[in-house]
């Protein structure tokens, strides 16, 4: 039988208890969290790899016959950071043409390579998926990066 001393909880602990234990399993899986985020950035990464510009191979995918070099550049700014970069030669006459440098996107995420395929760029995809050569491409007249 209940009397006035008689809490009217089973223990004034109890609610205490509870919330350590709360705290503590959102700690756990906070720390597993981030150790899952380390694991993935560190197996999806590639660091310390280099990739200079190098000669890309003709494919017979690809169209035209045009000379070109693809690979990563670092700026003397921020030697942990590569940019990708593409270099067209021009059609007519290489070592006397123009060069342009050319720098698109519409903020992060945005690829130039979309650009280089449906604006300006040597080569177009056909609705068939295949490639043409653009008449109007900016390397009939300049070298392009």
């Amino acid at each position: 039988m209940a009397t006035e001393t008689t809490p009217l909880l089973q223990s004034h602990r109890r609610p205490q208890e509870q919330y350590a234990q709360h705290k503590r399993r959102i700690a756990g899986l906070a720390l597993l969290g981030f150790v899952l985020m380390i694991a993935a950035v560190l197996t999806t990464t590639n660091i310390g790899t280099k990739t200079y510009p190098q000669a890309v191979p003709q494919h017979p995918t690809a169209c035209g016959t045009d000379e070109s070099e693809a690979g990563y550049i670092t700026l003397p700014y921020n030697v942990d950071d590569h940019l990708f970069c593409w270099f067209f030669e021009s059609r007519k006459v290489p070592d006397t043409d123009p060069f342009i440098l050319w720098v698109t996107g519409s903020g992060s995420g945005a690829s130039s390579l979309t650009a280089l395929l449906t604006e300006n760029g040597h080569c177009r995809i056909s609705s068939d998926a295949t490639t043409t050569l653009s008449a109007y491409s900016w390397t009939s007249e300049a070298n392009v990066v």
